[in-house]
């Protein structure tokens, strides 16, 4: 094991140790965009654990958005990584993005909705596989970002939650990375050539930029 891959196991399992997110027997659904972020968690997460239980099942989901372009090759990349990884996966395609632009949704930005649409798949899918625990790649730089915007934007000292119900206890989301800076995210999936097959590319742009 390498030191950048043993301290980003202690760094997650402080996380997951101080907040309480794992236990015994959980079963866990990762969201999985094709990023750097998210391809690291579920290796961590699928790896050895040092002080903390390794979860009962991991379940890796990625959200096809249903653009026509780009989407669909992204798709196949990924799946053709989940093979060679030995991940248990799904692949649910949708029409979120498209819906997400088009006229039905006036009101809300586009971003806004597909989020909120995909966050709901990912718990329908956790429903069918039996998940009680869904956890989602944000990291520490994330967590900073969102409480600045917070605070010029909205007025308030508020971020996101490393670990929290929903559902009145139903499911648990949570954000093992919480602890973890975004440029050792990414300086481990590029060692572990996350980006080669090109992972890295989805509709032109650079994911794994180092």
């Amino acid at each position: 094991m390498s030191k950048l891959n043993l301290h980003l196991r202690k760094r997650m399992e402080q996380a997951l140790l101080q907040h309480g997110m794992l236990a015994e027997g959980d079963r866990v659904l990762v969201g999985v965009s094709g990023g750097a972020d998210s391809l690291t968690l579920l290796k961590l997460l699928t790896g050895p654990m040092l002080f903390v239980p390794r979860p009962d099942y991991v379940l890796a989901v990625h959200v096809d958005l249903g653009f026509d372009e780009g989407d669909g090759q992204h798709t196949q990349i990924l799946e053709r990584h989940f093979k060679e990884e030995g991940y248990n996966y799904r692949i649910e395609k949708t029409d979120i993005g498209p819906l997400a632009h088009s006229e039905y949704n006036r009101k809300a930005s586009p971003c806004f909705l597909c989020s909120r649409l995909r966050r709901k798949v990912l718990f329908e899918m956790a429903r069918e596989y039996r998940c009680n625990k869904v956890a989602l790649a944000h990291h520490k730089d994330d967590l900073i970002e969102t409480l600045l915007l917070n605070v010029f934007f909205a007025r308030e000292i508020s971020t996101m939650l490393p670990y929290q119900p929903f559902f009145k206890g139903d499911f648990y989301l949570m954000r093992p990375l919480a602890y973890i800076e975004e440029s050792l995210l990414k300086r481990f999936a590029c060692y572990h050539r996350f980006h080669n097959p090109p992972l890295s590319t989805i509709w032109g742009s650079p994911l794994l930029t180092i």
